[in-house]
């Protein structure tokens, strides 16, 4: 792998942004920033990065595309090296380069992948991910009251196939569903379900959540997650009491807490708090629920996530940005060294340092929408969006040097300028 020098850019660090530098890399790995364009060198690759914004690569600990990209529609399943490949180009597109997969261990009524299909595709994932341009890691999202899964996630836990474990619990009347209709809501607009049919949903659940077994299962299922050393998160936390009950059990991550009080209560207890980039996005809760933007203004929350909608994140940062909210660097930090914190990844990844991994995105903020021009995965580009402007200088050199060694022709005599000229005349012609 060649050196790289990325010049002319404006490099995002944690605490601030480095104007008009340049970051050079080698074997993959950032090496040291520089205040002025390096003079060329031969062997060595520069892109001039023309004054855009040089940004780590997202960190997404909560996405939940492949679910979606493997089954479309309710049935129609797809290959998962399919649903992959057609993910990924998305994904590295808005500038995440650490991708969490989402795969919910549910009934499968909520577009999930079928319990039958969960471990397999797992499995799947984790034999294609060293094929991939993008880090793939895989979220284990334990719906609590379903202890049928519990045998089915610990034996994943043991063969080293899961590096994250989140608690849901979608009981009506608590957690995202405080309000039961908007369970309703949602299956009826989404699914096209019957009020009736919803109904009997609820019901079911309600069933579930009484089994005696669930706690005893969430005890044992944390456990086993603490001494695989698993970060683990909690779902929709909905009260101080909830947040203090997760904590317990070792949970570090609070996703998508319901209101104000889970939020501040998590952040006081040392707890990373994620909310969705949809949110901050919208300015907006799907179910009426907390406010991110708010819970961000409140130094409430410190992780933003995709959740459902990957161009997201891009979008979310510079519009905290732009919003006054918080100046850039703490905005990308949201969805870049604290992701890495929370996962335990910060050692590599999540900021542009010296040693780090050269995981990186080039982004023109220069319109209202950010759009990523290239990243790169370890110091490899492996994203490219051709607007015409980007190029690697160390290939312009070769072309200009290649141009001045060739022979220089010799000008038209004046039978092949006569020739020329009525071959013009003729091409003009009425």
């Amino acid at each position: 792998m060649k050196e790289l020098i990325i010049s002319n850019v404006q490099v995002v660090t944690p605490a601030a942004v480095l104007d008009r530098g340049s970051v050079v890399v080698r074997g993959g790995r950032i090496v040291s920033f520089l205040r002025e364009r390096p003079r060329r060198a031969s062997g060595m690759d520069e892109i001039d990065g023309q004054g855009r914004f040089l940004l780590p690569g997202f960190i997404d600990l909560h996405n939940d595309g492949i679910e979606q990209e493997l089954e479309p529609r309710p049935t129609a399943v797809f290959p998962l090296p399919i649903a992959l490949a057609s993910l990924e180009s998305q994904l590295v597109g808005h500038g995440i380069t650490t991708i969490y997969h989402s795969f919910a261990f549910m009934d499968g009524r909520e577009g999930t992948v079928h319990p039958r299909g969960l471990e397999p595709a797992i499995r799947d994932l984790n034999r294609l991910r060293a094929a991939g341009v993008i880090r793939h890691l895989v979220h284990a999202r334990y719906e609590v009251t379903e202890t049928q899964h519990l045998e089915r996630l610990v034996r994943l836990i043991d063969d080293r196939q899961v590096s994250l474990v989140s608690f849901m619990d979608h009981t009506p009347g608590q957690g995202q569903y405080r309000d039961p209709q908007g369970l309703i809501t949602f299956y009826v607009r989404k699914y096209h379900a019957r009020p009736e049919d919803v109904q009997e949903i609820m019901r079911e659940r309600e069933q579930k959540a009484g089994n005696p077994e669930v706690p005893h299962a969430l005890q044992a299922l944390a456990e086993h997650a603490r001494q695989a050393g698993l970060p683990m998160a909690s779902h929709d936390d909905d009260s101080p009491q909830k947040v203090e009950r997760m904590r317990a059990l070792g949970v570090t991550i609070s996703e998508f807490p319901v209101d104000m009080g889970a939020a501040v209560a998590a952040s006081r207890a040392g707890m990373h708090v994620a909310v969705g980039a949809p949110n901050v996005l919208r300015g907006k809760s799907t179910n009426g629920n907390l406010d991110a933007r708010v819970a961000v203004s409140s130094s409430a929350a410190d992780i933003l996530c995709s959740d459902y909608y990957s161009p997201s994140m891009l979008h979310a940062v510079f519009s905290l940005a732009r919003a006054g909210i918080m100046g850039l660097p703490d905005a990308v930090r949201m969805a870049t060294v604290n992701p890495a914190r929370a996962a335990g990844l910060a050692g590599e990844l999540g900021s542009l340092e010296p040693g780090k991994r050269a995981d990186m995105i080039l982004v023109n903020a220069s319109e209202d929408v950010p759009v990523v021009v290239a990243a790169w995965v370890g110091g490899r580009r492996v994203f490219e969006k051709h607007d015409g402007v980007l190029e690697a200088r160390g290939e312009q050199w070769a072309a200009e040097a290649a141009a001045l060694r060739a022979p220089q022709s010799p000008a038209p005599g004046p039978a092949a300028a006569s020739v020329v000229r009525r071959e013009q005349e003729a091409a003009h012609a009425p």
